[in-house]
């Protein structure tokens, strides 16, 4: 929401590194967004990117070696996402810390 004030446009969530192992953690969070996330498979994504921007450098082309078949989609969880939004509502509303 405060990014969509600030002028950046709606995307995908993505998840990397330790905490996108737990698939239960995973559900919470795109719960608490309400909106899927997506973790991406491979753990070693930094050294991967920094890769790529070496080559990217040395040779001017662009690349990207993850493939959509290493993406795993996370739901949120209905009734979770419905207790989150009235949680955030009343903050919103309130002004105050939960």
């Amino acid at each position: 929401e405060a990014m969509g004030e600030l002028g950046v446009p709606d995307g995908g969530i993505y998840a990397t590194g330790g905490w996108s192992r737990s698939h239960a953690f995973v559900e919470l969070r795109a719960s608490m967004f309400g909106k899927p996330v997506n973790v991406v498979g491979d753990m070693e994504l930094v050294s991967i990117g920094a890769a790529c921007f070496g080559i990217e450098a040395a040779t001017g082309k662009s690349v990207c070696p993850v493939r959509q078949d290493d993406i795993i989609r996370i739901e949120p969880v209905a009734a979770w996402q419905s207790e989150y939004r009235q949680v955030y509502e009343d903050y919103k509303r309130d002004k105050r810390p939960i």
